[in-house]
């Protein structure tokens, strides 16, 4: 459940501002803005066109999402049968969801030292929204790899495990416990020391 909503904001944040950036000149009147998502920059600045250019850190968001939602299906699957690399799976899959948002969040990170400000111009740098989408899937992921390294791959107590299963294909049902049976070896109404019939 944590893998397919961590994914889930991973890939919608993709498609939000990651970023927005401010840039102000008051001896000319000059102001622009730039919203940095992970397919697209736009700028706009005063009486200019809208700008767009394409950038490719929703891809990144995007694989690591579908990737996580495909282990968590796996999981699902694995879990009622039982196996083993349910544990490991699901590490394997959080670590992957955390690396790719902990790329963006540096990303976004790192643009925030360009704010600047100066006699002639001011300019400021914001996160946007995607930027805590994004973080809040990665600290998804991070508690995924726990919870499936404390619970090592056991199956959760809400699914009941299924009996062996014999090379003959049908599940070994358990044996009623066989009792011993004591004949008693004379009869409760001979008298001892007679035979049988009188």
């Amino acid at each position: 459940m944590l893998l397919v909503v961590g994914a889930g904001l991973a890939i919608g944040g993709s498609f939000a501002a990651l970023d927005n950036w401010a840039l102000n000149e008051p001896n000319s009147n000059y102001r622009s803005t730039t919203t940095v998502s992970g397919w697209s920059y736009r700028n706009q600045g005063a009486g200019q066109p809208v700008q767009h250019e394409a950038q490719w850190i929703g891809v990144a968001l995007v694989v690591g999402g579908v990737l996580a939602i495909a282990a968590a299906v796996l999981l699902l699957v694995t879990l009622r049968r039982g196996r083993p690399v349910v544990g490991a799976l699901a590490a394997v899959s959080g670590a992957v969801l955390f690396g790719v948002a902990l790329t963006v969040g540096v990303s976004v990170l790192g643009d925030l030292g360009f704010a600047k400000a100066t006699n002639d111009y001011t300019e400021t740098v914001s996160p946007g929204l995607g930027f805590w989408l994004i973080l809040a899937a990665g600290l998804l992921g991070i508690a995924a790899v726990v919870l499936a390294l404390l619970t090592g791959g056991s199956a959760s107590p809400g699914v009941e495990s299924e009996p062996p299963t014999p090379p003959q294909g049908m599940p070994a049902l358990p044996q009623p416990q066989q009792y011993p049976t004591q004949h008693p070896t004379q009869h409760p109404y001979q008298q001892p020391g007679r035979p049988p019939g009188y």
